[in-house]
C-alpha cells in the first residue's frame, strides 16, 4: 500500500521531534505533540534571543561540536542563529570540516547541515550529500535531495535516480524526480511518464508533473492539461493533483511577454486553454472551480471576470482562431466569485476550510493604541471569526484552529458549518477569548500550526490571522521558514490568507510573503478595518 502525503510527511516531523528528544536524553529539548510542536518552554524569549547571539560567535570557528551542539538546541532561536552563520559565513575549508555531521544521529543537526551545504551550493560535498539521499532518514534524505537540486551537477544524476526508483517515501520521491529534470532531463522524463501512468501516488505525479515541465516544458504542459481533465476535485487528496496542475500551468505562461511566444507555444496554449473551458463547464464548486477560472485568466490574460462557465465558453468561442495573449492582464482580477461571505474583506470561496486564529499573549494588546476605546486584537478578531461561522453556507466544511505555542482546533477535522455552527460558535466564545497561560505557552508558533493543517488532506484553504512573526517552533528565521512550507504546499497545495491584526512592518513583509508563496491573499491593519465598515 503507498503512503499518503500526510502519513508520510506527519511520521517525519514526528521522526525529527522524538530522535531531538532521544539524542538530548530526555531533555525538554523538542516536545512533538498531535501537530509536531517544537518547542523550548525552559527559558524565556529574551533568553533565547540572549543564547542566540552568544552561538553565533562560537559556531563562527567551524568546531564541528560547538556546531552539533547549536543545532541541536531546544531553542528555535539559537538553530537558527547558528544556521545563519554557517550558511554565511563559514569558508569551504570549514565546511569541509563538518561534513561528517551529516550523519550525526540526531536529524535536526543533519538535517541542518545538508540545508546549510545546498544554500552554500558546496559542491565538494556531491559524494556525501548523494550518499545521505539513498540511505538516510527521510528528514535528512529530504534535505540532502534539496541540496542536491542546489548543486544541479549532472554528476548526481544517478543517486537521484536511485532515490527515485528505490526509496519508498512518496515526497522524497517527488521531490527526487523534480530535482533529477536540472541534471537529466531525458531520464527524468522517462521517470515522470512512468509515474503518470495508472493510479500512482498522487504526491509522486505531482513530482513527476513538476519534473516534466522542467525537462519537457510542452510535454509538461500537455500532461498538466490532461490532469486537470481527468482528476476529480471532490476527492480531497486528488484535488491537490488538480491544485498542482493548475499552479504549474499558471507558472508556464507568467512573465513571459508575446515576442517570446512561439507559434508552438500558441497552438499549446491555444489547446490548454480548450481543455481548461472544458473542465470548468463541469468542474466542483468551491476553491477548484474558482482556480480552474484564475488559471483561464492567467493563460489568456483577458476573459470574463467570472467563474461562470457559459461566460467563458462563449467568450472562447469568439476569439479562440489565432489567439494571442496580450503582455499583461487586465488589472481586474478575474474568476471573481459571486459569494457574499467575506472574512475580513476576503471571499468565503472554498468549501474545505480552517479559520487559524492567533491567540498568542500579543493578542491582548489594544487593536488601536492611540485610542483608550480601541477592543484587544483578539477580541476584535473573534467578533468577525463569529459573524462569519454565523453566515457561511451550512453545506461547508469547516474548523477553527486557536494557536499559541500549541494548537487546538475546535473539532479536530471538518465538520458540516450547518450541524456543527453551535459547538464552534461555543468554542469561538469559550475558549477564544482565553490565551494560554504557562511558561511557553503563549508565544506565536507560525511553522508548527501551519504545517499541521497543511497535512490534513482534507482542508483546501486556511484563513491565517496573526499579530506578525513567529516566536516559537521548528523555526522562527522568516525566510527559512517560508522555504520549508513552501516545499511542503507543493504535495499539500493549501491556499493560505493571511491577515495581519498589528501595524508591524516586518510583520507584515512576512505575512504578505507567505500568502505571496502559498497561493493566497494578505489583508493589513487598514484592510481588515476598512472590511468592517
Amino acid at each position: 500500500m503507498t503512503e499518503s502525503v500526510t502519513e508520510s510527511v506527519f511520521r517525519t516531523l514526528l521522526f525529527v521531534a522524538a530522535a531531538a528528544i532521544a539524542v538530548a536524553g530526555g531533555a525538554p529539548r523538542a516536545r512533538a505533540g498531535d501537530e509536531g510542536v517544537f518547542q523550548d518552554p525552559g527559558r524565556s524569549l529574551v533568553e533565547q534571543r540572549e543564547a542566540a547571539r552568544a552561538v553565533a560567535e562560537r559556531v563562527a570557528t567551524g568546531d564541528p561540536a560547538e556546531v552539533a551542539a547549536a543545532l541541536a538546541d531546544p531553542s528555535a532561536w539559537v538553530r537558527d542563529a547558528a544556521f545563519q552563520v554557517l550558511a554565511a559565513r563559514l569558508d569551504a575549508a570549514a565546511l569541509d570540516r563538518l561534513e561528517p555531521l551529516l550523519g550525526h544521529p540526531d536529524p535536526l543537526v543533519a538535517g541542518a547541515l545538508a540545508e546549510v551545504l545546498g544554500q552554500r551550493r558546496h559542491a565538494p560535498a556531491r559524494a556525501a550529500l548523494e550518499r545521505v539521499s539513498r540511505t538516510s532518514p527521510e528528514p535528512v534524505a529530504l534535505e540532502a535531495v534539496w541540496a542536491l537540486e542546489a548543486l544541479a551537477l549532472a554528476e548526481s544524476g544517478g543517486a537521484l535516480a536511485h532515490v527515485v526508483e528505490k526509496r519508498r517515501e512518496p515526497r522524497l520521491r517527488a521531490d527526487a524526480l523534480a530535482a533529477l529534470a536540472l541534471v537529466d532531463a531525458e531520464r527524468a522524463a522517462s521517470l515522470a511518464r512512468d509515474a503518470l501512468r495508472g493510479r500512482s501516488d498522487p504526491v509522486l505525479r505531482i513530482g513527476a508533473l513538476t519534473a516534466l515541465l522542467r525537462a519537457r516544458p510542452a510535454e509538461g504542459v500537455t500532461a498538466a492539461g490532461k490532469a486537470v481533465e481527468a482528476v476529480d476535485g471532490r476527492d480531497p487528496v486528488e484535488a491537490r493533483v488538480l491544485h498542482a496542475a493548475l499552479a504549474l500551468l499558471r507558472g508556464w505562461c507568467d512573465g513571459v511577454r508575446v515576442d517570446d511566444w512561439s507559434q508552438d507555444d500558441l497552438v499549446l496554449l491555444r489547446a490548454t486553454v480548450d481543455r481548461l473551458v472544458a473542465r470548468l463547464v463541469k468542474v466542483e464548486d468551491g476553491r477548484p472551480r474558482s482556480e480552474v477560472a484564475a488559471t483561464l485568466t492567467a493563460l489568456t490574460r483577458s476573459g470574463p471576470a467570472t467563474a461562470d462557465a457559459r461566460d467563458w465558453r462563449d467568450w472562447w468561442a469568439a476569439v479562440r482562431e489565432g489567439f494571442v495573449p496580450p503582455d499583461a492582464a487586465p488589472p481586474a482580477a478575474a474568476g471573481a466569485t459571486t459569494t457574499r461571505v467575506r472574512f475580513h474583506g476576503i471571499p468565503v470561496v472554498s468549501q474545505r476550510l480552517v479559520f487559524a486564529q492567533d491567540v498568542s499573549g500579543g493578542m491582548r494588546g489594544a487593536l488601536d493604541h492611540r485610542d483608550p476605546q480601541s477592543p484587544s486584537r483578539l477580541a476584535f478578531s473573534l467578533d468577525e471569526l463569529r459573524r462569519v461561522l454565523s453566515s457561511v453556507d451550512g453545506a461547508l466544511q469547516v474548523d477553527v484552529a486557536f494557536f499559541a505555542t500549541g494548537c487546538r482546533r475546535a473539532a479536530g477535522r471538518l465538520v458540516p458549518a450547518g450541524k456543527a455552527r453551535p459547538q464552534l460558535l461555543d468554542f469561538v466564545t469559550r475558549v477564544g477569548a482565553m490565551t494560554p497561560t504557562g511558561q511557553g505557552q503563549g508565544r506565536s508558533n507560525l511553522h508548527d500550526t501551519l504545517a499541521g493543517l497543511l497535512l490534513d488532506e482534507r482542508i483546501d484553504t486556511v484563513y491565517l490571522l496573526s499579530e506578525g512573526g513567529p516566536t516559537e517552533g521548528r523555526f522562527v528565521d522568516t525566510e527559512r521558514l517560508l522555504r520549508h512550507l513552501e516545499r511542503l504546499n507543493a504535495y499539500c497545495q493549501v491556499q493560505v490568507h493571511c491577515l495581519q491584526v498589528t501595524e508591524s512592518r516586518p510583520g507584515a513583509k512576512f505575512l504578505r510573503a507567505l500568502a505571496e508563496r502559498m497561493g493566497g491573499a494578505f489583508h493589513d491593519l487598514p484592510t481588515l478595518l476598512g472590511a468592517r465598515r
